[in-house]
């Protein structure tokens, strides 16, 4: 998380005008996940009501460079409402979440990227870790090789940050399946 909100915060920093969306099934919970990591990232080094301002009802970051990062959900099942937008950097959080029906969220939205021609470069991040092969999110990215399309294979015992007991705990509590998924990014 703390990666992907460093990327959408740079990309709004270093190209004035772009627009982040952050995504994802349920409002509620893009707020207490990306959304909070990104406010917490900003607030180390920005000021509020200098160089950004917020919009916490709505999750949206508005830069004073002109970029801005929106957000939209969709439990709602309306999949079309993000049809008009114009986007640059687009971030899925928890994409397995959505079964095969709000795959079309996922379609729609990715659609409307590459819509600010003076952003050159656009990034669709998706944070995922399927638990089927028969999943979509399984499927698109791993049975649908593409040459513009890469999977990152997150393993927690790399990341120096988190603390080692927690590590430990992991290794204790997870079946062995389950500790390939969430300590090997299998």
């Amino acid at each position: 998380s703390i990666l992907m909100a460093h990327l959408a915060v740079t990309h709004c920093l270093f190209n004035p005008g772009a627009r982040v969306l952050l995504a994802r099934k349920a409002l509620p919970d893009l707020k207490s996940t990306i959304y909070k990591e990104i406010i917490e990232h900003i607030s180390e080094d920005l000021v509020e009501g200098k160089d950004y301002k917020l919009n916490d009802s709505i999750a949206m970051i508005r830069f004073s460079n002109g970029s801005e990062i929106i957000s939209r959900s969709w439990s709602d099942k309306r999949y079309k409402k993000g049809r008009s937008l114009k986007i640059s950097f687009l971030v899925f959080e928890e994409l397995t979440e959505n079964n095969e029906e709000d795959k079309e969220a996922f379609m729609t939205l990715k659609a409307r990227l590459r819509r600010l021609p003076h952003v050159k470069e656009n990034v669709l991040i998706a944070a995922t870790n399927p638990d089927s092969q028969s999943h979509w999110v399984y499927k698109y990215f791993f049975d649908e090789t593409k040459e513009t399309r890469f999977v990152f294979k997150s393993i927690t015992t790399d990341n120096p940050f988190l603390d080692p007991v927690y590590i430990k705990q992991l290794k204790d509590d997870l079946d062995p399946i389950s500790a390939q998924r969430y300590i090997y990014g299998e």
